[in-house]
């Protein structure tokens, strides 16, 4: 009934229903959990890190529980808090593809660029179909001037995202690096006609800036 209460907007009585829930049940991972979740919802997240932190008393093995501490972790921007649940979530579940982008996504905040993709290569392990990680990726070794490897991951994204054209511009980019510029017209092309019409109107010209740096030495 408290979650019931979260999702339909009725904090006040979500957290009176889950209170009560704790004064007969204080030992319910669960009653906690509903109760950081709800704070989590409501913004309230020093609060929710506090609660689900004490949900873990009770269930300290429970996947959810630290995969949702890490993102809160990240939101507080305790990002060394946010690799200690994350690398919780992947020795409890080595298939949790989330908890790898994620861990990625912390590693790339600290600049720690090869355990970032590292991480995100071990999330494209787990789950090919998925995309984020491979996204995620590419865009980083884009940056990185690692060019062939980054377009290959780019068009495997594109098999399942065909219009977008932040990814043709990309490859635009990319293919132009390389110096196959049949290539990087046809992705600029695709690019081009992928905005709206009034986007295409408003746009006579198009200037490509590009800009890497260098990370190992």
């Amino acid at each position: 009934m408290g979650i019931c209460s979260g999702t339909l907007n009725n904090d006040q009585e979500a957290e009176a229903y889950l209170s009560k829930a704790l004064e007969l049940a204080p030992t319910s991972a669960a009653a906690w959990t509903a109760l950081g979740l709800l704070y989590h919802w409501q913004d309230r997240n020093k609060e929710s890190f506090e609660i689900l932190t004490k949900a873990l008393d009770y269930a300290p093995n429970n996947e959810f529980i630290h995969f949702e501490l890490a993102l809160i972790a990240s939101i507080l921007k305790d990002w060394n808090a946010s690799l200690i649940h994350y690398n919780k979530c992947i020795n409890i579940n080595q298939n949790f593809y989330a908890a790898f982008v994620n861990r990625g996504i912390v590693y790339q905040e600290l600049w720690r660029i090869e355990d970032t993709l590292n991480s995100y290569n071990q999330a494209i392990k787990i789950a090919l179909k998925q995309t984020q990680a491979l996204y995620r990726s590419a865009y980083l070794l884009k940056d990185l001037g690692m060019n062939q490897e980054s377009i290959r991951r780019y068009c495997l994204v594109l098999e399942k995202y065909p219009d977008s054209k932040e990814i043709h511009a990309d490859l635009g980019m990319l293919y132009c690096r390389v110096n196959n510029l049949s290539s990087a017209e046809h992705h600029f092309e695709k690019s081009y006609r992928s905005q709206s019409v009034s986007q295409q109107k408003q746009t006579k010209k198009c200037t490509v800036i590009d800009m890497g740096y260098e990370v190992f030495s």
